[in-house]
């Protein structure tokens, strides 16, 4: 069997975090939305499915993406030449093994969203745009009446990340675990068995882990600082440093992160550095973020009604009353931001405390100081910016990373400069 994983024309549901990455490549739960669509096939198919699986997303992103992930075939239309039936699985849906059950030539939906449809040879589409026009040409079959969930925008995957990262403990394969020789300085509360440790990760005296909420992973090679108090479920990449956090239930931190403070059922994508005091909740932050000391956002409303957030295409309500901030690629803030309930910061932006809440929401690259919207500064100076990011975490940005970013750069202009337009309006 071939199987493609994609992401449909509501990438921008998934805002700001979506301008640099595929839907596919969101963190969710102890990895990202492929590596718990790649496990399941494997547990399913067994370890040869990998050799025919395939992934689409907008042609820009293709590139970085193929550099970051050279084993995996990326807008490759090599399933074009399958003699066999093609699956189409949408990267936002759970993996269940109804998507299997599928007649061929029709699409399984909900909203008129496809989540998986089964294509038979000769009518295979070529890219992104022919693979949505293929479905439009197909019956829909509704799946309301299935066990069958979907991520339809990000604080869907905010609010569901504590259940994702004990699904997903149950069933990867943790064969490396090294608790045993932490035993003596880390105080477990709840099940041992809950907790897994990486290899050479390193656990100071005085840690905490309370495991009576649900199982926590310590990733290879992270470091937890004495007086951390980590509760589950909670799930760390590698390479991560723990320095004295208060690290709430429903946490996942990808690779490469630097985090104190306080941290509540929250999502760091990777290469994030929130090292300071301040209190992030309900947030997803994109990589490369860098948080100033006593960076703090609020989760609640005062008057406890739905937060709203904005979108690409205008403010949409979440329907839920704990939403925190979403924080795209490369943005930084200064020391003592205040950032309110369900704002959303594009890529690149900087956002200095000047005694005043920060904008609820900053086009891509633009700057918030002394109280006003800004274009920020030219291209050349913001990649020589992300350069220095990279290099002080050892990572080359390569031309690929330089694209990426010129790109999301110049498609964010007319936004960028109609709303520093309109905010000028709005303080006249």
């Amino acid at each position: 069997m071939h199987v493609v994983i994609f992401e449909d024309s509501n990438y921008n549901n998934f805002y700001p975090l979506t301008l640099t990455r595929p839907v596919w490549d969101l963190r969710s739960g102890c990895g990202t939305l492929r590596e718990r669509w790649s496990n399941f096939l494997v547990r399913r198919f067994g370890d040869s499915i990998l050799n025919s699986l395939y992934y689409s997303t907008r042609d820009y992103l293709a590139p970085l993406y193929r550099e970051k992930y050279p084993g995996l075939c990326i807008n490759d239309y090599g399933f074009t030449a399958a003699r066999e039936p093609v699956l189409f699985i949408n990267s936002t849906l759970l993996p269940h093994s109804d998507c299997f059950n599928i007649n061929l030539n029709e699409c399984i939906a909900r909203n008129n969203t496809v989540l998986a449809a089964l294509i038979e040879p000769g009518r295979m589409p070529l890219t992104p745009e022919d693979i949505q026009r293929a479905f439009q040409a197909m019956p829909l079959t509704p799946v309301e009446s299935r066990d069958i969930s979907v991520f339809n925008y990000l604080w869907d995957i905010v609010s569901c990340n504590a259940e994702m990262i004990t699904r997903d403990y149950g069933e990867i394969n943790l064969t490396s675990n090294e608790r045993s020789r932490h035993e003596n300085s880390v105080t477990i509360i709840g099940d041992p068995n809950l907790v897994y440790i990486g290899r050479d990760a390193r656990i100071d005296p005085y840690v905490c882990i309370d495991c009576t909420g649900g199982p926590v992973v310590i990733g290879e090679r992270t470091v937890v600082h004495s007086f951390t108090r980590i509760e589950g479920p909670c799930a760390t990449g590698s390479d991560c440093i723990l320095l004295g956090a208060r690290i709430r239930e429903g946490c996942s931190f990808g690779n490469n992160c630097r985090i104190g403070g306080e941290v509540e059922e929250s999502i760091f994508q990777g290469y994030a550095n929130k090292y300071h005091d301040g209190f992030i909740g309900h947030a997803f932050v994109g990589e490369w973020v860098n948080f100033g000391a006593m960076t703090t956002n609020s989760d609640l409303k005062n008057n406890y009604a739905p937060v709203k957030v904005t979108l690409p295409g205008g403010r949409v309500s979440s329907e839920k009353i704990k939403v925190g901030c979403f924080v795209g690629d490369y943005t930084r803030t200064s020391i003592g931001t205040l950032i309110n309930t369900g704002s959303a910061f594009g890529s690149g932006c900087m956002i200095v405390h000047g005694g005043s809440m920060a904008p609820r929401h900053m086009p891509s690259f633009s700057w918030y100081i002394n109280n006003q919207l800004t274009e920020g500064e030219p291209l050349q100076s913001t990649l020589a910016t992300c350069r220095e990011m990279a290099r002080r975490r050892g990572v080359v940005f390569s031309d690929n990373y330089s694209g990426l970013v010129a790109h999301v750069y110049s498609i964010s202009e007319e936004n960028r400069k109609s709303e520093v337009i309109r905010w000028r309006e709005l303080r006249k």
